[in-house]
């Protein structure tokens, strides 16, 4: 028996489904496989990762996987840190960064996930924030340069793997 996933693209273009007849198949309960070693192998990740087997999804947000106190401190950095070119977004900085956190908290992955800077910025457009200029190519930078960051503060200030692949 072979477990195949399949790459389903959603208005996200974010997740990863398991083929619901195969599903049916391979599961005798929510947490097990019927037989072979490969199953197995797929439980653990799963443990591991936090991701639903059924719909690809994170089962836990970022804050789930370090102390309360330990968020803190990484929250607090990163909605202080400096960006250059942050004054072309309007308001308090903290503002924009916080949005940005929060949705970066619930879609978080262990496994390799996407995050476009493009989606971003139209999240904080729907979030009320304003730009100083209307080009998305002038506030993309400001974004991608925070999403760096972000990326490096997880892995050395909370000491989690991840791949978060960011593109346009």
């Amino acid at each position: 028996m072979e477990l195949q996933l399949i790459s389903e693209k959603d208005k996200n273009n974010e997740m990863l489904n398991v083929d619901l007849e195969q599903d049916e198949k391979l599961f005798t309960s929510q947490n097990q496989f019927v037989e072979g070693p490969l199953a197995i192998h797929v439980v653990e990740k799963v443990k591991k990762t936090g991701i639903n087997p059924k719909t690809g999804q994170p089962i836990k947000p970022l804050t789930a996987f370090v102390t309360c106190e330990r968020y803190e401190e990484f929250e607090e950095k990163m909605l202080s840190t400096t960006i250059t070119g942050e004054s072309q977004i309007n308001g308090p900085a903290y503002e924009w960064k916080k949005i940005l956190l929060q949705w970066l908290n619930l879609k978080f992955k262990v496994i390799a996930w996407r995050v476009s800077v493009r989606k971003l910025v139209g999240l904080l457009n729907d979030s009320g924030i304003t730009f100083n200029q209307n080009e998305q190519s002038l506030i993309s930078p400001i974004i991608l340069q925070w999403l760096e960051i972000f990326k490096t503060e997880v892995k050395s200030g909370l000491e989690l793997e991840m791949n978060m692949l960011i593109r346009d």
